[in-house]
């Protein structure tokens, strides 16, 4: 009940109003009895209802906002005809009136302003945009503002995975509402603000400038020795560097989801490849690199083949910061294969496969620029 008070008091009639709709109340009671008594009778049925919930909110009061207005304005009225003269009555109609509608006034203004402002978590979603992007990111944003982006993923609450997991998972970037529902959940959220640095700042709900919650952007950081993945380490020419992969059956995918450090290499007859690369850059890269797979039998021949530049969607090998960890998906649909042993090579070219990167270090045995990155085994069930 005391929260409907409040609400009342400052947020729906404001202090004006309910000082006026008090002090003329009495004059209309003894002038209209029966049918302020009828008033009170059903604004005290409502409130009494709305006690009987377990839940309350201040919506609830829609059905008697009408009847409170009608009693502000009977009040006003009221006591308007007491001042002595006639001709004063329009003069304290207008002046109570004003009294009431200046705090609605000035803050539907303020709420004009506010809503013209930029939502902060599409203003987070925005700046996303901007950062190195080459690890996932962490949402609390609806899935809805990231339907074509391959490394954002929306999550109700980043506070149900600890930093290692983050880290493992390969995530740098967490987007997050300061609005916690719980102590485990503030914890949470300290400790993730603490091992973090940073990025961008939005402003609390509360202090009213922006509309949307208050959050920041912070990075984890680059740690590839926290990664769950297989270390696999080549190293190209114009400063190039694949650091490891994971690997399981499943159907290509749209987006660069986690496999958890998979390392499946045993797949069924008609199984397609899921393959995650994790990927570095020593210097600034001036091209867009063409990634090729390919999948060998025992005997040497090529059965299945896969061309597509590094993160074409949205983060192609020009943009990359030096220094930088970058995650692709590089799925390769299989054809129905026999049972046995395949090798999957790989190679690196610019524009066409002409101008392949080469392996630094010892040579490995592969076909022509490209090397060896992992087997799996086809099984006959």
């Amino acid at each position: 009940m005391g929260e409907y008070g409040r609400f009342l008091w400052q947020e729906l009639l404001f202090p004006p109003a309910c000082a006026v709709a008090l002090a003329g109340l009495p004059i209309v009671a003894r002038r209209s009895g029966r049918q302020v008594l009828l008033l009170a009778l059903v604004i005290v049925a409502v409130f009494v209802l709305l006690l009987s919930y377990s839940v309350n909110f201040v919506r609830n009061l829609v059905p008697v906002v009408g009847l409170l207005l009608l009693v502000a304005a009977a009040g006003t009225v009221a006591l308007v005809e007491l001042l002595p003269y006639p001709k004063l009555h329009w003069l304290g109609l207008l002046f109570l009136a004003t009294c009431m509608l200046w705090p609605q006034v000035t803050r539907t203004a303020w709420r004009v302003r506010y809503l013209r402002q930029p939502h902060t978590m599409v203003r987070a979603a925005e700046a996303v945009h901007s950062l190195p992007r080459g690890l996932r990111i962490a949402a609390e944003i609806p899935e809805q503002l990231f339907t074509v982006d391959p490394v954002v993923f929306s999550v109700d609450n980043v506070t149900s995975h600890s930093l290692d997991w983050y880290r493992s998972n390969g995530f740098r970037y967490l987007i997050v509402k300061d609005e916690r529902q719980n102590d485990e959940e503030r914890r949470m959220y300290h400790e993730l603000q603490a091992n973090s640095a940073l990025v961008v700042n939005y402003p609390a709900r509360r202090l009213g400038l922006e509309p949307g919650p208050g959050g920041s952007i912070v990075d984890l950081g680059i740690h590839p020795e926290a990664l769950a993945l297989i270390r696999h380490e080549l190293y190209f020419n114009r400063g190039m560097s694949l650091l490891g992969y994971e690997m399981r059956p499943g159907q290509p995918r749209s987006r660069i989801t986690s496999l958890g450090g998979a390392a499946t290499r045993s797949l069924r007859r008609g199984e397609s490849l899921q393959i995650n690369l994790y990927w570095g850059a020593s210097v600034r890269q001036t091209g867009d690199y063409t990634l090729v797979l390919h999948v060998l039998d025992a005997a040497g021949t090529r059965v299945a083949q896969r061309d597509l530049r590094l993160r074409h969607v949205d983060y192609p090998t020009s943009r990359w910061q030096p220094g930088e960890l970058v995650v692709d998906s590089v799925d390769i649909s299989l054809p129905v294969l026999g049972s046995g042993e395949y090798r999957v090579l790989l190679g690196l070219y610019h524009e066409t496969p002409e101008r392949a990167l080469l392996v630094m270090g010892p040579p490995a045995a592969g076909e022509g620029p490209l090397v060896p990155l992992t087997t799996f085994r086809v099984e006959a069930r």
